[in-house]
């Protein structure tokens, strides 16, 4: 194998590389389900809502 095609061999494997660390590193996504147990910190859940009345969980 010629050098040039060692270097683009070694560029294509770090491309991959850092893809698949970007790709394990992101956040969750936020779910945006709506739901009405008390208990749920989504954010869409209802959590504050039985808080701020005072209800106990």
């Amino acid at each position: 194998m010629t050098r040039g095609g060692k270097f683009a061999m070694g560029l294509i494997l770090l491309m991959v590389l850092l893809l698949t660390y970007l790709e394990a590193s992101e956040p969750d996504p936020v779910n945006w389900n709506p739901s009405y147990l008390e208990t749920d910190r989504i954010a869409l859940g209802s959590f504050i809502f039985y808080e701020s009345w005072g209800i106990p969980v």
